[in-house]
């Protein structure tokens, strides 16, 4: 009869996690009991592409927006494989922008990634490197602390920014490239 694998092996032998959506709060609390919440961060550290969307893509960051407790709020404990927050649905769900604006504004959250639906976002050592979109329209935005509160759009398929030309996005944030998934 052959071993059952362990945990370990499961998470950190696939080369890919993928997480989905659910509750951000719930899944950070079940991981943490078992004790997987360190697992993922000795995945990733070894090379293995780490997933995610919605609720799964708030656990990679240091804090997220969520509504995990029922009105959307910022959860600061996320895993920290990806510096700053992160906020899903930034552009589908009724009061996620305004709130979450206002959770990095006033320091509740540190700056991070707002992600429109239908956009993905590839880091490599921490550095953004490439985004992919489904949607024409959609948007990854980086966010900033600074007094202006100064929100970028940091790439996109979509002319959201018809001023701003898609190559010089680009240049300025060092993504390699956009596409269309």
């Amino acid at each position: 009869m052959a071993a059952r694998p362990t945990r370990r092996l499961v998470l950190i032998g696939g080369g890919v996690v993928y997480v989905g959506g659910g509750n951000t709060a719930n899944l950070l609390a079940v991981w943490r009991a078992h004790g997987l919440d360190r697992l993922p961060r000795e995945a990733y550290d070894g090379g293995t592409l780490m997933c995610g969307i919605s609720a799964g893509a708030n656990c990679w960051g240091e804090g997220s927006h969520t509504d995990s407790f029922g009105p959307l709020t910022f959860l600061p404990d996320g895993l920290g494989l990806l510096a700053g927050s992160v906020c899903p649905h930034y552009d589908s769900e009724p009061g996620r922008r305004p709130s979450y604006r206002k959770a990095v504004g006033t320091g509740m959250l540190p700056a991070g990634w707002a992600v429109d639906d239908g956009v993905g976002a590839l880091f490599e050592d921490a550095l953004l490197t490439e985004a992919v979109t489904r949607v024409p329209e959609a948007v990854l935005y980086r966010s900033s602390q600074a007094a202006s509160g100064r929100w970028r759009a940091v790439c996109s398929r979509g002319g959201r920014d018809p001023h701003r030309p898609h190559a010089d996005r680009l240049a300025r944030t060092g993504v390699r490239s956009v596409r269309r998934a």
